[in-house]
């Protein structure tokens, strides 16, 4: 067992507080927006959350750093709501003011790949900046950070909530994807078709458009494996252990789908979060990146493939 296991496992038995403290902090920044958006549905180019609620959020989520300072049970999870505060800077006010510079007004004469390309780009290398400010005086490196291939053989712990499809047996990693990731294809496949609704004439422009797709698949799988699961599984599993830190790091990823995501909604929480409940999973149990941006690559073709075919 490595000493990053064992750490994780100590901190299962964590003050409660903490626990309640970091569930309260992801529900504050996200439901209150959720609920909002049910009663009143943005208008056609409006943002998916309103300006108003970004600003209070990272109100919220600076608070809650200066008071970490004084306060002990904040102070443990000063790096989670860092992580946090970057995400939402970033997200709301940083990379919307960039993108609004009028000259990067000649990306809108591109193709749609180039154009889907450039703005994941854009999206992710300012995402991924500030996060990493956030990291500095952390002491968390590569290994810390899940940024190294691990061993994508190592065991598929049991998932307690679900029935053993292995009665018992041991397996691993890599044999439980193989069964898993043509499933999940077939599955995923039919859910867009049935939320995107692609048309079956368009197929020409999925193959015009392969090539960008693969590479913002693959630029976006990275980006979001590093942000909302490699950063925030480095600052909580030490904390508040394995098992929560998944669960949270999963819930957050899944709210902040029903919120502005594809697939978004009620589909979007259950599909994201499900998803990041395994990739958060196999992190762990790997040491490594490997199958969590397997994962997410695959998902970011089939979503991706779509959206060329519905266009």
């Amino acid at each position: 067992m490595s000493k990053n296991q064992s750490s994780g496992q100590e901190a299962e038995a964590c003050n409660p507080k903490l626990k309640a403290v970091a569930w309260s902090t992801i529900l504050i920044i996200t439901v209150p927006q959720i609920i909002y958006r049910l009663f009143v549905p943005p208008m056609p180019g409006e943002p998916s959350i309103p300006i108003s609620f970004a600003g209070a959020e990272v109100g919220i989520l600076s608070m809650l750093c200066l008071v970490s300072w004084g306060w002990s049970t904040a102070k443990q999870l000063r790096g989670f709501i860092l992580a946090l505060l970057a995400i939402y800077i970033s997200h709301f006010f940083i990379i919307p003011y960039i993108k609004g510079i009028t000259l990067l007004n000649w990306m809108n004469q591109a193709s749609w790949g180039m154009q889907l390309v450039l703005n994941i780009l854009l999206t992710h290398m300012v995402l991924i900046l500030v996060m990493i400010l956030s990291l500095i005086g952390s002491g968390l490196g590569r290994k810390e950070l899940f940024l190294v291939r691990g061993n994508p053989s190592a065991l598929f712990q049991p998932i307690r909530f679900l029935p053993d499809a292995n009665s018992g047996r041991p397996t691993s990693w890599t044999r439980s994807m193989r069964s898993f990731l043509p499933a999940f294809i077939i599955v995923f496949v039919i859910i867009m078709a049935l939320q995107i609704r692609p048309g079956l004439s368009q197929l020409y422009k999925v193959l015009i458009s392969l090539p960008f797709i693969t590479i913002a698949a693959a630029v976006n799988a990275f980006s979001e494996e590093f942000e909302y699961r490699s950063v925030l599984l480095a600052r909580l599993v030490p904390v508040l252990g394995s098992n929560s830190a998944i669960l949270i790091s999963s819930v957050f990823f899944g709210l902040m789908h029903y919120l502005g995501g594809r697939p978004g909604g009620p589909i979007g929480f259950v599909l994201t979060g499900s998803l990041g409940f395994l990739m958060a999973k196999s992190m762990i149990e790997t040491r490594g990146f490997v199958w969590a941006f397997l994962i997410h690559f695959v998902a970011d073709v089939v979503l991706l493939c779509s959206v060329a075919a519905s266009i």
